[in-house]
């Protein structure tokens, strides 16, 4: 493999090495910036998603982004409370509509060629009928 991509093999192997290196890093920093985070989400009673809780978070000292904080947040299984509808949209009755009709101001003029349909001048739509 190292040929191929055109290294060293000492400089791929110690590559890779690193590579699992900053993994397990990253797992460590994860789990002390998911400790943060569910502690400020706890503060809040569970409400702040992540948008508010980036805010809170940066006012604490953390520079972290939004999708940072929702990956975080993913990670430690919490979410932000969600807004409700304000009752039952379909258990309203609707009111029932009107029949839509077409009116015109004359009446049916030929085509201009002589052939084809006739046409409506000045067609107007009306959404309740006259």
């Amino acid at each position: 493999m190292p040929p191929l991509l055109g290294v060293g093999h000492s400089a791929f192997y110690d590559w890779l090495r690193q590579g699992h290196r900053r993994a397990t890093e990253r797992d460590r920093l994860d789990r002390e910036r998911v400790e943060v985070t569910r502690q400020a989400w706890a503060e809040h009673r569970g409400v702040y998603g992540a948008r508010r809780l980036t805010a809170e978070l940066r006012e604490r000292g953390h520079r972290w982004i939004r999708k940072a904080v929702a990956r975080l947040m993913r990670l430690a299984g919490i979410e932000g409370a969600h807004r409700r509808r304000r009752g039952n949209s379909a258990a309203r009755p609707r009111r029932p509509r009107p029949p839509r009709t077409w009116s015109s101001g004359s009446s049916p003029q030929p085509h201009p060629t002589g052939c084809g349909p006739r046409l409506d001048r000045g067609a107007i739509y009306s959404p309740f009928p006259r």
